[in-house]
C-alpha cells in the first residue's frame, strides 16, 4: 500500500495501519584509510578495525623534498593525530617541503708561479691517463695560440714549459699522464731542444710542430692534426695572430669541437697557406673572434667567401667584452656555465692552459680583471644551471674580490 498522510487523510471509520520495515545493515566492523604520497614513494593503505588507531606508515621519500607530515588536506587541513580512533574510511594527503639546494663550489687552482698553476690545472681536468700530450711555451703565446685545438683533437693536456729543459712541474704532469707521444709546439726556441729529449728519455715519442714564424707554425699544427688522425670540426675559428686574448677566450669551445684555430693579421687577413689549407678541408662555416681592427675584414668579406664558407663575427670593444660575448656565444652552441672557467686576461699562460679543463666539461672559458669584467655579469644569466666553476692562477692574478664577486653572481661557495 502507499504510506499514509497524517496530515491529509480524515479518519472516516475503524482502520489498521502497518508499519514497514528497511532492514539497515550493521555498522561496518573496519575502515580503509589510504596514503596519498603526492609524488612520493608509494605506501600502502591499512585496514584499521573501527575506534581503534591506525598505524603510522613509514615516511615516503620524494626527491628535493623534506616530508613534512600527513595531513587531512591535500593542501592546508590539519596534520593528521594517529592517536586518535578511527570512524570510517579517509584518506591522508602527505605534504612536503622543497629542499633548499646545496650551495656547489667556486675553486681556485693556482701555484707561486705560472708552471705551478698549470701543473693545478692539468690535475684537475685531466686525472686520468691520455695517450697524447700536448708540449707548448710558457713564455711566449705565439705558437701555443694553435695548441688548444690540436689538444681537443688528441683528448689531450697542454703541459707548458720554459725555454730551457722540461721544468719540475712539466716532467711530473707528463709522468703523471702516461702519455706515450709529445705533440710539440713551436720551434727550439719556444720549446728547446733539451725539452724534446728529456721526453724522449721518458720513453715519448716526439713529433715537433713548427714553422718560420707564428702564423706558418699555426698551419703546420692544423695540417698535423690531420696527419694524426684528428677529426676536424667542420667549423673553423679565426683570430688574431697579434694577440692572445680572444683565442684564448675561445680555446674551450676549439678543445671540445676539435675546431681548428686559424689566425689571421689585422690588414691581410689569412695568409695563403691558410687559405690553402682552408680549401683542402670540409669547412662550411666559421666564427672570426674580434673586431676588424684586429682581424681584416678581408677575411669575412673575401677570403672565406671565396672558399665557399659563410662567417659570422663575435666582438667587443675590449678583450673582456669581446670574451663576453665569446662565452655567450659557445652556449647558444650547446655549451654551458657548469665547470665555466675564469682566468686573467693580463697573461696567456693560466688561460692557455685552463681552455682543456673547461672544454672537458663543455664549458666556456672567460678572461676577467676585477669585479665589473662582462663576463661575471653574462655568467650570472646562467647561474641556476652551475653547481661548480674554477678561477685559475693566483690572487696576484685573479683577486680575491674578483672571486667571491663570481661566486656570488653564480651562488657558489669558495672553497
Amino acid at each position: 500500500g502507499s504510506r499514509y498522510d497524517f496530515d491529509a487523510t480524515p479518519v472516516t471509520g475503524d482502520l489498521a495501519l502497518y508499519a514497514h520495515w528497511t532492514e539497515v545493515p550493521p555498522a561496518p566492523s573496519h575502515a580503509t584509510v589510504w596514503f596519498d604520497s603526492v609524488g612520493g614513494s608509494s605506501v600502502s593503505s591499512q585496514s584499521v578495525e573501527v575506534g581503534k588507531p591506525v598505524s603510522r606508515p613509514a615516511d615516503p621519500s620524494r626527491d628535493g623534498y623534506v616530508f613534512d607530515g600527513w595531513y587531512t588536506e591535500r593542501t592546508g587541513g590539519e596534520e593528521y593525530d594517529f592517536s586518535a580512533p578511527v570512524n570510517g574510511n579517509v584518506t591522508l594527503y602527505a605534504h612536503w617541503t622543497r629542499k633548499q639546494a646545496e650551495k656547489g663550489a667556486l675553486k681556485r687552482l693556482a701555484g707561486a708561479t705560472r708552471y705551478e698553476t698549470m701543473g693545478a690545472v692539468v690535475s684537475a681536468g685531466f686525472p686520468g691517463r691520455s695517450e697524447y700530450v700536448v708540449v707548448a711555451s710558457g713564455d711566449n703565446f705565439p705558437d701555443a695560440l694553435s695548441a688548444s685545438s690540436l689538444a681537443g683533437g688528441l683528448k689531450a693536456p697542454i703541459v707548458l714549459t720554459g725555454s730551457g729543459g722540461l721544468n719540475a712541474v712539466a716532467r711530473e704532469r707528463v709522468r703523471a699522464s702516461g702519455a706515450s707521444k709529445a705533440v710539440v709546439i713551436g720551434s727550439t726556441v719556444a720549446v728547446s731542444a733539451a725539452a724534446a729529449s728529456e721526453l724522449r728519455s721518458m720513453g715519448l715519442s716526439v713529433d715537433r710542430i713548427q714553422g718560420s714564424n707564428r702564423y706558418d707554425t699555426n698551419v703546420e699544427v692544423y695540417k698535423a692534426g690531420r696527419r694524426l688522425g684528428v677529426d676536424w670540426s667542420d667549423k673553423l675559428i679565426v683570430a688574431t695572430g697579434e694577440g692572445y686574448a680572444d683565442a684564448l677566450s675561445i680555446s674551450s669551445y676549439a678543445y671540445r669541437n676539435a675546431a681548428p684555430i686559424l689566425l689571421a693579421t689585422p690588414t691581410s687577413g689569412l695568409s695563403a697557406d691558410a687559405v690553402s689549407a682552408i680549401g683542402s678541408g670540409s669547412f662550411s662555416s666559421a666564427v672570426i673572434v674580434g673586431s676588424n681592427v684586429v682581424v681584416s675584414d678581408w677575411v669575412d668579406f673575401a677570403q672565406l667567401p671565396a672558399l665557399g664558407v659563410a662567417s659570422e663575427r663575435v666582438a667587443g670593444p675590449t678583450r673582456y667584452e669581446t670574451s663576453a660575448k665569446v662565452a655567450e656565444w659557445c652556449v647558444k652552441q650547446g655549451m654551458g656555465m657548469d665547470g665555466a672557467v675564469f682566468a686573467s686576461g693580463e697573461g696567456f699562460a693560466d688561460a692557455l692552459a685552463a681552455g682543456p679543463l673547461a672544454g672537458r666539461s663543455n664549458a666556456a672559458l672567460m678572461l676577467v680583471r676585477d669585479p665589473s669584467s662582462p663576463a661575471i655579469a653574462l655568467a650570472g644569466k646562467h647561474a641556476k644551471d652551475v653547481s661548480k666553476a674554477w678561477v685559475v692562477g693566483s690572487d696576484v692574478v685573479v683577486d680575491n674580490q674578483t672571486m667571491h664577486t663570481i661566486a656570488d653572481t653564480l651562488g657558489l661557495e669558495v672553497e
